[in-house]
């Protein structure tokens, strides 16, 4: 009878302690599962992803914000470039100043050239820098330049040059000086046309100043006619720059049209 109750008493410890346990695994359960639990889970998982984007855009936006920082500083080195760019293409003189020191030059040279008169050209052509004559509004290293003595000979010169190309089809202009001065340089009644002095039409602008820095610039403009639908627009610009005996001589002679 002794040992039964033992055995009971030991039987009934043991639940005891195996109810205890299971009460407080419940009473201490961090995560008890009920019905919302799966929901807790997914908010959670949302979070931690909402997280992660926050970080990567505050991430991308540091990166735009350091992007943004060096494209202005390249917009204020280009702005300053342009600048730059602008002051140097200009001439320092007004077209006041400019026809007050080459406008009685004009007519003598127009008159050179439109009647391919090579010596009388030759008179007003730079003493060291000679004449460049391009056939294009865009003046190119290419452009033949000669200087006064050649000129002068350009009436006796059999030799056949490069000029450029020719606007429409771009071929080769390889002629005589003489071909060159009446069938390009002169095939337009330039001297009915308007005269300006450091003033050019837009279509035709070119980098006649970067190339002749300081320079003057004569330019007849020719605008076409109606019945052509003004594709036979033309201009031709001589170029002035100043000698070291401070009179101004011819450096460019410039035609350019439609093609």
């Amino acid at each position: 009878m002794k040992i039964r109750t033992t055995i009971t008493m030991t039987v009934l410890v043991s639940l005891l302690v195996i109810i205890a346990l299971i009460w407080n695994e419940n009473l201490f359960a961090t995560d008890p599962v009920t019905e919302d639990t799966p929901k807790i889970a997914l908010l959670e998982a949302s979070i931690k992803n909402l997280a992660a984007e926050n970080e990567a855009l505050a991430k991308e936006n540091r990166q735009l914000e350091n992007d943004l920082k060096r494209i202005n500083g390249f917009r204020e080195e280009l702005s300053e470039d342009i600048r730059w760019y602008i002051k140097l293409s200009e001439s320092p003189l007004t077209t006041k100043e400019a026809k007050e020191v080459v406008g009685h030059l004009t007519d003598d040279i127009i008159k050179a050239i439109k009647g391919f008169d090579p010596k009388l050209l030759a008179r007003y052509i730079h003493p060291t820098k000679g004449v460049r004559f391009s056939a294009s509004a865009m003046i190119s290293r290419s452009d033949p330049v000669f200087t006064q003595k050649q000129v002068s000979d350009f009436v006796s010169e059999p030799q056949v040059y490069i000029w450029g190309i020719y606007s429409g089809s771009g071929d080769k202009m390889i002629l005589s000086p003489k071909a060159y001065f009446t069938e390009v340089l002169y095939n337009r009644k330039f001297e009915e046309s308007p005269v300006r002095f450091n003033e050019v039409y837009d279509d035709f602008r070119g980098n006649h100043y970067l190339v002749y820095p300081n320079s003057v610039v004569v330019e007849y403009f020719y605008e076409g006619t109606k019945e052509w639908g003004f594709v036979d627009t033309a201009v031709l610009r001589i170029v002035f720059q100043q000698h070291d005996d401070q009179n101004w001589y011819v450096v460019g002679i410039i035609y350019n049209d439609r093609g």
